[in-house]
């Protein structure tokens, strides 16, 4: 179904890059840039609805369901190895807001909002 995108492959390396700066930036020492952000909660919400909103274009059904497990996991995982550093904190707001984007990902596409990419394709290679 969804593996008909003509850029399938593609747009599956696309979404694991995506994941893998999540986690490089979730890792990576923040440098004191001199600004102070309110809440990065909002970050965090937006980074897993956008790794969960591509995934959204790529799979349907209980793979869908798979991968939004996975990426709860993830940001689960990630937040508890931030709290192992010198650096960097745990903090459990942020594994809701990861959360959050998540499922709030998920609902979208289940929405109808999950044929984006293959209407970009259909765009793209129409002549």
């Amino acid at each position: 179904m969804y593996s008909s995108l003509k850029l399938y492959q593609f747009w599956v390396l696309v979404g694991w890059s995506m994941v893998f700066g999540i986690i490089v930036l979730s890792l990576y020492p923040v440098p004191d840039v001199g600004i102070d952000l309110p809440s990065d909660k909002l970050l965090h919400l937006v980074a897993y609805f956008s790794i969960m909103g591509w995934f959204v274009q790529l799979y349907g059904g209980v793979t869908r369901v798979y991968y939004g497990i996975g990426f709860v996991v993830l940001g689960i995982v990630l937040e508890l190895l931030q709290g192992l550093t010198s650096y960097r904190m745990l903090e459990v707001l942020d594994m809701v807001a990861n959360g959050g984007g998540v499922v709030l990902a998920y609902l979208v596409g289940i929405s109808g909002f999950d044929q984006l990419l293959a209407r970009l394709e259909r765009a793209l290679f129409t002549s």
